[in-house]
């Protein structure tokens, strides 16, 4: 063969293909350093390619799911036989389900990044209560199927918050594990911007007066709600829920409705089954939360007719029994002092109607100081701001435990490229310090991602982690996050059980 002929054979040919395809492979930066991908779908490597528009929660296997409280006899060996054979029917259930989690956590590997649960009743050396101790004895409960009815986690935030999109994903993997129990918090009509509900179908009509905490003052009137949106009736207000056939068909059950009435005559009306119900919430007057209950199964239900002379907030849309519910109560442009809007005993009355176990905070995205000088000017009235906050639900909820999420980042392209802020580090230690100083857990989403270089590194990964405005993260970055977090929250999980069982 000549020079020429073998220069233009298919083994040269495809020799030179290899070589560009390994050369542009080696380009590709990897996300959060060389730190790999989260995977905890065993058998699945394509598990965080990036999701079709309409993520697809009923077929995708999310996340392995253990065994809890089987009936078959397990083998222990003598000395674990010993210790099963003098404790009580439920020490011994306990004692199953600390196994099944320690399996999931063998499954899942350890955290890249971990909870921080300051003590709240002791010292650190004898600790009683550590935070979210209160939320995993509900989810205890859940697990063994002692509880009647769900534990609750709710998430306030931004626009990270609003669309649904980490929300939906902890349900994706938290429900299977631990039982559905349900969508969660619902806005009753469209505060700024519509709230995602990615499991099932929600459509408000535009027929509210609409006060938002974002973007109204408290002066005139403080009672904006459970989630910092109020809602009153212009005449036609509606609201229809409906199970999602593209996320799985959800069911449909309970229906909180959550209100603040000032004369005392409250009412409504809803439409399902093609029958219309009259609902007079008798002694109404003040907060409070009334509950419609539907055959359980797929459904369409409308809401109409309410009381003009009541503020309507939202719904919490549950199934009976055990089982996970989280909320999503994001709003657009949110910041972490808004929430101060609200009348504190207000608010403190709404959120034990809604009787959420677990109150999270997901802020800091909408500050607007990219510079860490000019930060540290801010950063006292920021730190006290977000004491305040956190003071009112420890203050006004002492029984129910609360976490705060750091902000994830930020970045801006500059003639170097992109670059991350350099206020965020900053921001987010203030962050943890308000969490640790009020008694609440701390998530360090920052840190997850890879610190100041994960901007960069989750905007260059493949499949894109985050997104070209450089703060919000894509379809795969929420799904890495969510997983950061169910992840780490198992683990604490078991070391909560190890004390407790």
């Amino acid at each position: 063969m000549s020079v020429g002929d073998f220069l233009t054979s298919k083994t040269v040919e495809v020799a030179l293909i290899f070589a560009v395809l390994c050369g542009a492979a080696a380009l590709i930066n990897a996300p959060s350093g060389d730190r790999k991908l989260l995977n905890i779908v065993p058998g699945l490597p394509d598990a965080l390619r990036p999701a079709p528009p309409e993520l697809d929660l009923a077929s995708a296997e999310a996340a392995p799911v253990v065994e809890l409280d089987g009936d078959e006899e397990e083998e222990l060996d003598p000395q674990q036989a010993e210790v099963e054979s003098i404790l009580t029917p439920e020490q011994q259930r306990n004692r199953r389900l600390l196994r099944a989690m320690r399996a999931l956590v063998t499954e899942l590997g350890d955290p890249p990044q971990r909870f921080e649960r300051p003590c709240i009743e002791g010292t650190e050396d004898n600790c009683s209560r550590r935070a979210m101790d209160r939320y995993f004895d509900r989810l205890r409960d859940v697990a063994l199927d002692d509880a009647e009815e769900p534990v609750r986690w709710t998430i306030f935030g931004d626009s990270l918050v609003l669309g649904d999109h980490l929300s939906a994903e902890l349900r994706a993997l938290m429900q299977p594990q631990f039982g559905d129990g349900g969508h969660g918090w619902v806005y009753i009509g469209n505060p700024l911007r519509r709230a995602g509900a990615r499991t099932i179908r929600v459509r408000s009509s535009d027929a509210w007066a609409v006060r938002t905490m974002v973007r109204h003052s408290g002066q005139r009137s403080p009672y904006f709600g459970f989630a910092g949106a109020e809602f009153r009736n212009e005449g036609s207000a509606t609201l229809r829920l409906s199970s999602n056939a593209e996320a799985g068909d959800r069911d449909l059950e309970r229906f909180g409705l959550l209100f603040h009435d000032r004369r005392g005559d409250t009412s409504f009306r809803y439409r399902f089954d093609g029958q219309e119900h009259y609902e007079t919430i008798e002694g109404s007057a003040g907060d409070g939360i009334h509950w419609v209950e539907i055959p359980r199964g797929r459904h369409s239900i409308t809401f109409s007719n309410f009381s003009g002379g009541a503020s309507w907030y939202g719904l919490a849309a549950e199934l009976s029994g055990p089982g996970v519910v989280i909320d999503n109560a994001g709003q657009v442009s949110a910041r972490v002092r808004d929430l101060l809007k609200i009348d504190p005993e207000h608010w403190a009355a709404q959120i034990r109607l809604r009787d959420t176990h677990l109150l999270s905070f997901f802020y800091g995205s909408n500050i607007p100081t990219q510079v860490a000088s000019r930060f540290e000017s801010d950063s006292a009235q920021y730190r006290a701001e977000y004491n305040e906050v956190l003071g009112r639900v420890r203050e006004n909820n002492p029984q129910r435990d609360c976490l705060v999420f750091s902000m994830l980042t930020r970045g801006i392209r500059a003639p170097e490229g992109v670059r991350a802020w350099s206020s965020v580090p900053l921001i987010v230690e203030t962050q943890r310090q308000a969490a640790i100083d009020n008694g609440c857990a701390f998530f360090d989403m920052h840190a997850f991602m890879g610190g100041s270089d994960g901007t960069v590194d989750w905007y260059r990964s493949r499949p894109q982690l985050l997104g070209s405005d450089l703060a919000h993260p894509t379809e795969a970055g929420y799904r890495e996050l969510a997983r950061g977090i169910y992840t780490a929250l198992i683990y604490e999980f078991v070391e909560w059980l190890k004390d407790n069982t």
